[in-house]
């Protein structure tokens, strides 16, 4: 599962910050959600032997303490950092050919609480898991 491996490989490396797959958790102010959507069409062996290649996308968003804006910034530029030296990498027992952000992290909205929330989208090219 995308979510999964991505959290895995993040494990231990955004400290101070939980990791949520799927729905981000109020438990706690400082957290990071790694959320899956759809991407591009998959590539098929050939012969049409079956799936070679996924495409999935996923968001990563980092949350910050309230009126904390350094925090979840410096946060989501390590997760970018860590990211994109996947290349030829196996997460989870998966093979990932690359990870790849589609656009510099970004800041979204400072929620009721004041905490701020920063964003990275990436897509990916991967064996079927």
């Amino acid at each position: 599962m995308l979510t999964a491996e991505i959290a895995a490989r993040l494990a231990g490396k955004v400290n101070g910050y939980a990791i949520d797959r799927g729905s981000m958790s109020d438990a706690t102010d400082t957290r990071v959600c790694i959320y899956e959507y759809p991407g591009m069409a998959p590539d098929f062996k050939f012969g049409g032997q079956g799936l070679k290649y996924e495409h999935p996308s996923f968001q990563v968003v980092a949350r910050g303490a309230a009126t904390d804006y350094d925090g979840p910034r410096a946060v989501i530029e390590l997760v970018v950092a860590d990211l994109v030296k996947v290349w030829t990498t196996t997460l989870s027992g998966t093979e990932y050919t690359w990870l790849q952000p589609v656009q510099a992290p970004f800041w979204l909205r400072q929620d009721e609480r004041n905490r701020h929330y920063f964003v990275v989208n990436f897509r990916t090219e991967k064996a079927p898991s």
